[in-house]
């Protein structure tokens, strides 16, 4: 595998953690956006098609 590819995989990874961490807090919140961790949901399976 090419360095860039691995720098593209990295960086899907380092995004997809960020996501999960907002999910994180959406969850603890008092007042929860499930349509926001809905949306999280989808965009880490997207970027998940995307490495396939």
């Amino acid at each position: 595998m090419s360095t860039q590819g691995q720098i593209k995989i990295l960086k899907a990874v380092i995004r997809r953690a960020e996501l999960r961490e907002e999910q994180q807090r959406i969850t603890e919140s008092d007042n929860p956006d499930w349509d926001r961790w809905s949306e999280i949901e989808d965009e880490i399976e997207a970027s998940k098609q995307e490495e396939d």
